[in-house]
């Protein structure tokens, strides 16, 4: 019996693999099509590549779904969003278009934009991109809060000239209640992200998605989602250097942990000095680049708790089990995320030495 049924996707976190050029990329999604993997997910971030252009590039290329994890609404006008879309479904074959969306972390956002408004954004953004992508026009007065932030014109109107050529779905990717239950209501999927394991280990995992599920109950007693999860990996023959790696993600994921209303008790429950976590937080609204904060503030108890870190051979076992959970709790697709600092060797260590064992 396999541990787990579903499918596997890679994760590209641009700004964590910056080092990496957009052709470079297009690469590593075409070595994953080898190697079985159905889909590369890309972050959306200021300062690095583009998603979008990215995600082009990969669709032009490599013959897997492309998706966004996540897409940040307030990084994007809607309507220059439905524009890639367009251009992206002509060149993938038919395959699906995988639209991860919320509201951003709370650890990088701030420094460049105002999250105003963050769940009528997001609900918004998903009704506005639904209705242009099913051919419909669109009147920019019915969605208020996009007219406000983007200054869009509240008598204006748009249609696409066609349709995508390719299906497009949004998935939630927010992990509070209110997120999961406007991924419930509105969207096809729900994109448990980087917080998979951290929730797992807070034993917060299971409730959540049964939140999500009986929102989307709540509007079609019929209405079932497709769920993704991410397991966070940091692999290297140099267990320092994974660990190294792994903390480039952890600043940010602690942060929007506090934002989601985490106790200090419970941060204490995986070994994090909640004041650290202050610290941080300060750091980053104050400018502070990622990089930076990795370098000076994070612990490495931190990426501890919501990572897979160390040797190869050490994250076989840590996989299997997270995997186990996934499939309990319905998972449909599987998506390894991160890697580590060479991402080439740890796909082919994922369908050499991990995927046999979980299918």
């Amino acid at each position: 019996m396999a541990i787990f049924s579903g499918e596997f996707g890679l994760q590209f976190v641009l700004q964590a693999a910056s080092y990496y050029t957009t052709r470079e990329l297009v690469e590593l999604a075409e070595l994953g099509a080898e190697r079985g993997f159905k889909q590369v997910w890309l972050s959306d971030s200021l300062r690095y590549r583009n998603v979008l252009s990215v995600a082009t590039a990969i669709a032009a290329r490599a013959p897997l779904k492309v998706g966004t994890a996540i897409l940040v609404p307030y990084f994007r006008n809607p309507i220059d969003v439905a524009d890639a879309v367009l251009a992206i479904s002509e060149l993938t074959d038919g395959r699906e278009i995988s639209l991860g969306i919320a509201k951003g972390s709370k650890g990088q956002v701030p420094q460049y934009l105002e999250m105003r408004k963050p769940f009528r954004v997001v609900r918004e953004t998903v009704g506005f991109l639904g209705a242009l992508f099913r051919g419909e026009e669109v009147e920019f007065g019915e969605y208020p809060a996009l007219c406000d932030y983007f200054h869009m014109n509240p008598r204006g109107h748009i249609e696409l000239v066609r349709p995508p050529a390719a299906p497009v779905r949004f998935y939630g990717g927010g992990v509070g209640p209110r997120f999961l239950a406007i991924a419930g209501e509105t969207m096809e999927g729900v994109l448990m992200g980087g917080y998979f394991i951290s929730m797992h280990k807070l034993g917060r995992l299971e409730q959540a998605m049964a939140g999500a599920d009986a929102a989307a109950r709540a509007v079609d007693p019929d209405k079932k989602l497709r769920k993704v999860c991410e397991i966070n990996l940091a692999v290297s023959e140099e267990p320092e250097l994974a660990l190294a790696e792994a903390k480039k993600y952890s600043a940010h994921h602690m942060v929007s942990l506090q934002a989601l209303g985490y106790s200090p008790e419970e941060f204490e429950r995986i070994g994090i000095d909640y004041e650290r976590v202050n610290r941080i937080r300060e750091a980053l609204h104050s400018g502070m680049t990622i990089e930076q904060a990795s370098r000076e503030l994070v612990t490495d108890a931190m990426p501890r708790a919501c990572f897979v870190a160390g040797r190869p051979s050490d994250c076989v076992e840590p996989i299997l089990e997270l995997a186990a959970e996934a499939e309990r709790l319905g998972f449909q697709q599987i998506s390894f995320a991160k890697l580590g600092r060479d991402y080439a060797s740890v796909t082919r260590f994922l369908s050499d030495e991990v995927i046999p064992r979980l299918s």
